[in-house]
């Protein structure tokens, strides 16, 4: 990082041991059944630790992972249509999944994989 002179600027850095990083193995359902292609989404719930959101693709099973997650409480929420386009880092756009996701917290005290429900992409 390079400053000129007369130049602020703040730097934030997040360590965290590699023990405290957890991953959250699951599927993502609706009406019971898998579903292939969905975008699975772990958002903070601190909307300034941007950088800690997780996404993955369920694959053909339903299954979805998402690794290296650090401490904290999140949301998860799975978007039909593999949320082509979405902004999903844009809290406004977000914002609407996000009431109907589940909340979680890591380090969890099961490692058990865990049920999300699809919902619909918003127009």
């Amino acid at each position: 990082i390079e400053l000129t002179e007369n130049c602020h600027a703040k730097l934030t850095i997040v360590a965290a041991p590699t023990t405290s990083m957890s991953q959250l193995d699951g599927f993502a359902l609706r009406n019971g059944s898998p579903i292939a292609g969905a975008m699975v989404l772990l958002v903070p719930h601190d909307s300034n630790r941007g950088i800690l959101y997780r996404r993955d693709q369920t694959d053909s099973d339903g299954s979805f992972t998402l690794p290296t997650i650090q401490p904290g409480r999140y949301t998860l929420v799975a978007i039909d249509d593999e949320g082509r386009g979405l902004l999903y880092k844009d809290p406004a756009v977000i914002r609407p999944y996000l009431a109907a996701g589940e909340s979680i917290e890591f380090p969890r005290s099961s490692n058990a994989p865990i049920k999300v429900s699809v919902q619909p992409r918003l127009p």
